[in-house]
């Protein structure tokens, strides 16, 4: 399972990583702290969660949410948010959740093992990786 997160603040960031990995210690977890950035890495690389600062600087959520919806594979978007007023706004989105920032230690382990059940229960693939790039193959039963 991959799992990306994206947060301005890089203290932020380190702390909802270190959170994550300890609810999924086997998920491979990218950082980011551009949006920009962001969205060039998440139209190369699928990732399976989004955790997204719902209060980027630099791209508004509506620019990353816009990309997300064009892709292929979309992933699960949870908005993190120290911005209650914002929640409202974002739901346009159809975001799978939202984690407020000062109830982090309760929220985010529910949110993700959330994620992990929707996550197994759509359809299952084999996925390996070539020379040239992650194959993902749909097993039928």
């Amino acid at each position: 399972m991959k799992i990306f997160i994206c947060d301005d603040e890089p203290k932020i960031l380190s702390d909802i990583s270190s959170k994550v990995n300890s609810s999924l210690p086997d998920a491979a977890v990218s950082e980011f702290t551009s949006g920009k950035i962001l969205l060039e890495d998440i139209t190369e690389n699928n990732c399976d969660i989004l955790l997204l600062d719902i209060d980027m600087p630099e791209i508004s959520r509506l620019d990353i949410a816009a990309r997300l919806s064009a892709l292929s594979h979309k992933p699960l978007l949870v908005f993190v948010t120290s911005h209650d007023e914002l929640v409202y706004d974002s739901l346009q989105f159809h975001p799978f959740g939202f984690v407020r920032k000062s109830y982090m230690d309760k929220e985010l382990p529910r949110i993700l093992a959330d994620c992990v059940t929707e996550l197994n229960s759509r359809e299952k693939h084999f996925c390996f990786h070539t020379a040239n790039a992650d194959v993902k193959l749909l097993i039928f039963m």
